[in-house]
């Protein structure tokens, strides 16, 4: 019986290739033989973290964010590019498939890495996304894509402590706990973690204004900026720079500063909750899941909700450093997660 899992991970910063470095570990530990697909820097991401693991290239979504904060006409203009994507995956999965014969197929957000003859899990947090007046166009939508797999995986618990109603929805769920790639450590003093991720123009609108204001911020500050590229010479003058971190540099980072500043992603949510970490969150401007996100978890300990526009460090700073750390959350995977591989 074959023990090769393809293992299809959305790029959409790095959020979806961190949590599905888990799963790809437990595959690992049960004895199976994950083979990554993905593109972008979540394919560079996945291969700079397993190198010893077979990597094959998918189709971009080339999902596109507007400079505005009306993100969902934009993105729902890309819908058609997206759907065609979503096809050139399918037929490419179909193929491989067909070559290697793999005991199942896992899908971290990519909508078309799907086969009906092998067992597939669909792994998303989001089975109902917010999406302004194009909510239940979106529903619709994204429904009549997960719906093709065998089993949807959802990263929380069953009472969706995290997920909220962005969680429901029809279909075979199993909630399989919060995913966390991060180690706790001691936090070290004051430091200040500042986090970007996410798709351009925004990373790098929010990473421009964040620098019109790093004098509010202390010396210690670190700047890690979610790609590779060239950073201006004056940021290294305000922060220590990273372009981007693999897992155990990351984790330390952020184990060990005092607040983290970055968007409120669903991934890096599970992580400070893991961490028990304080963190002021700047959901992306028009993506009303972040919004959703952000909005839920400011009215919790230890987190801070604040719109881009109205970022003023000035005064949110020291806000934000005031406030009591979150209790740290333990996580862990069922340990039949893999069940539908064996049948």
């Amino acid at each position: 019986m074959s023990r090769r899992v393809l293992y299809g991970v959305l790029n959409w910063g790095l959020g979806h290739a961190s949590r599905s470095s888990v799963v790809i570990r437990a595959l690992e530990e049960a004895g199976f033989e994950p083979i990554l697909a993905s593109d972008g820097v979540a394919g560079e991401w996945l291969q700079e973290e397993f190198p010893h693991l077979e990597y094959r290239e998918l189709p971009s979504y080339e999902v596109r964010y507007s400079k505005s904060s009306r993100q969902w006409p934009s993105l729902v203009s890309g819908l058609p590019r997206i759907a065609k994507a979503a096809s050139a995956e399918r037929r490419i999965l179909r193929l491989w498939a067909d070559d290697l014969k793999p005991a199942g197929i896992i899908s971290d957000n990519r909508l078309g890495f799907s086969h009906p003859d092998y067992p597939s899990a669909y792994i998303s947090h989001q089975l109902s996304p917010k999406a302004g007046s194009f909510t239940r166009f979106a529903a619709a939508s994204h429904r009549s894509y997960y719906r093709q797999f065998s089993e949807l995986w959802i990263p929380d618990d069953k009472d969706r402590s995290l997920s909220g109603s962005l969680s429901t929805g029809i279909g075979k769920k199993r909630f399989i706990g919060p995913l966390s790639t991060l180690e706790r450590r001691p936090v070290e003093g004051e430091r200040v973690l500042i986090i970007l991720s996410g798709p351009e123009p925004q990373r790098s609108i929010l990473e421009r204004r964040l620098f019109e204001q790093a004098d509010a911020l202390p010396d210690s500050t670190v700047l890690v900026r979610g790609i590779n590229g060239a950073c201006p010479d004056r940021y290294h003058q305000k922060f220590k720079v990273y372009d981007r971190l693999g897992r155990m540099d990351l984790s330390a980072l952020i184990a060990q500063s005092s607040l983290v500043i970055s968007r409120s992603g669903y991934s890096s949510l599970m992580d400070y909750h893991y961490l028990g970490k304080r963190a002021l969150l700047v959901p992306t401007p028009g993506q009303s899941e972040q919004e959703y996100l952000a909005k839920r978890h400011a009215k919790r300990k230890g987190y801070m909700a604040v719109k881009q526009d109205d970022l003023l460090l000035s005064t949110q700073l020291e806000q934000a450093l005031a406030m009591p750390f979150p209790e740290p959350q333990d996580f862990s995977l069922p340990e039949d997660l893999f069940r539908i591989f064996s049948a």
